[in-house]
């Protein structure tokens, strides 16, 4: 009787505390907050680009993760700290020795884009200006290194979009995709069109891994799932379904 009435306490127990060992064991990923990537929505549900698509890799994969959303700056500090252990970013040298590419996801083209009565075509058109981009974003090994610029951080793109449509600043650069979504949003649909841009390249976009993640080991069924994603077309609609909302 006594044995029953232990077996019932700690079933009772368990029941209580499964739910916190399970969250433990709970990958944290850190999701840049910026609409389409990330955003709460007017019901209050969390949802982007990346919020959902790591949704999808932890669905496939197996792997618990938990999602945040943070500012720019901070996402990328908070990987490199090992306080969180996934995010979704562009690639950068810079950061090699502090995380770790899972997974190519894709690649995207990123530009340079000049405030009404700018123009900027090409690369030599960006001296002088006061070029906004979003703070720790990395988008061309010249541009980046090029001391020669005047560059002010911004939070985000909508930052960014608002400060070019003001005159606030000469030029924007970052994601071509991005930048043209928020212009859109604020009914720019031609903008760019009209006013033309330089490309400054491509960057490959990868899931990331801090180095102090103690779930390493489960890299390959992370990677496994970005392909199953990527390779059956999943990630592409995913991403329509975003841009075009």
């Amino acid at each position: 009787m006594h044995e029953g009435i232990l077996l019932k306490f700690f079933l009772t127990l368990c029941c209580l505390f499964l739910p916190f060992i399970v969250q433990a064991n709970c990958m944290k990923a850190a999701v840049i907050e910026s609409k389409p990537v990330g955003y709460v929505k007017e019901n209050g549900m969390r949802t982007g680009v990346h919020w959902d698509f790591l949704s999808q890799i932890s669905q496939i994969s197996g792997q618990c993760i938990e999602k945040d959303l943070l500012p720019f700056a901070r996402v990328w500090g908070s990987l490199e700290a090992g306080s969180y252990d996934l995010a979704v970013g562009f690639s950068s040298a810079s950061r090699d020795n502090k995380v770790i590419k899972v997974a190519l996801i894709r690649e995207l083209k990123t530009i340079v884009v000049g405030a009404k009565g700018t123009k900027v075509r090409h690369y030599e058109d960006l001296a002088g200006l006061t070029i906004g981009k979003t703070r720790a974003t990395k988008l061309n090994y010249r541009f980046d290194n090029d001391v020669s610029l005047h560059i002010v951080e911004l939070n985000d793109y909508q930052h960014g979009v608002d400060m070019l449509l003001a005159g606030r600043i000469d030029a924007l650069a970052g994601s071509y995709r991005v930048i043209k979504y928020q212009l859109e949003q604020l009914e720019q649909v031609s903008y760019l069109d009209k006013s033309g841009f330089h490309v400054l390249g491509a960057k490959q976009q990868w899931l990331h891994m801090s180095k102090q993640s103690q779930y390493q080991e489960a890299i390959p069924l992370l990677k496994r799932a970005v392909e199953i994603l990527r390779d059956n077309g999943a990630l592409s609609t995913l991403i329509n379904k975003h841009y075009n909302e």
